[in-house]
């Protein structure tokens, strides 16, 4: 399965364990019902905002709930998601990285990086995941959540 459809059907996994329609759901994380709705029918994947959302209201793995991990860490402890600049600028010294390396080994443009790092944008959970995989390391890192 891809992280689409792993995303889809670990929302709805969520949603019925915590007995929310997505009208409810919509409600509790400030978004459009459609929205939700359409997240929960694998028609595309959440921005970044409304992603870190729906990880901190359901204080679950951002890996798990992509399906890029089979652990959905229960009962763990998450720190705080930081700002993804902050979080890019710790990993690239963290780990002695360039924002060259990581826009070549990841075909990802170096004005998205910089703007990434300079101008506050966020990425894509596809490049979310893009730079999780060029650290070796967990979404739940790349955000802060875990040390």
């Amino acid at each position: 399965m891809d992280i689409l459809s792993n995303f889809s059907e670990r929302l709805n996994e969520y949603m019925q364990y915590a007995n929310l329609n997505s009208v409810a759901l919509s409600e509790k994380l400030g978004v459009a019902r459609s929205t939700v709705s359409e997240l929960a029918r694998g028609k595309f994947l959440p921005t970044y905002s409304t992603f870190c959302k729906i990880i901190e209201y359901f204080s679950c793995s951002a890996d798990y709930i992509l399906g890029l991990s089979d652990d959905p860490k229960e009962n763990a402890v998450f720190w705080e998601i930081q700002p993804f600049a902050t979080a890019l600028r710790e990993a690239l010294s963290r780990f002695g990285k360039s924002q060259y390396e990581l826009e070549k080994e990841q075909s990802i443009s170096g004005s998205i990086v910089y703007d990434w790092l300079f101008n506050g944008a966020l990425p894509s959970i596809p490049n979310l995941c893009k730079v999780a995989r060029f650290f070796d390391c967990t979404i739940d890192f790349l955000l802060g959540r875990e040390k």
